[in-house]
């Protein structure tokens, strides 16, 4: 099954500051799902682009299973 991006549907969202630590850096929550299939994945980290291709590249070994 090939992967079309028209498929997939990107959620991103900021992990809000917390008391406890308020100098900590906000983490990029991204959330892409297939709409075909309904496989979801979510990655956490810093960069938005690096984790988005890093979910795209999860769905598509989960779709070859």
């Amino acid at each position: 099954m090939e992967l079309n991006r028209s498929d997939l549907r990107v959620y991103v969202d900021r992990e809000k500051y917390s008391e406890k630590y308020p100098r900590k850096l906000r983490e990029s929550i991204v959330t892409v799902i297939h709409q075909p299939t309904g496989v979801k994945v979510t990655k956490r980290g810093m960069s938005q682009p690096k984790l988005f291709d890093e979910a795209v590249e999860e769905i598509k070994q989960l779709i070859r299973k």
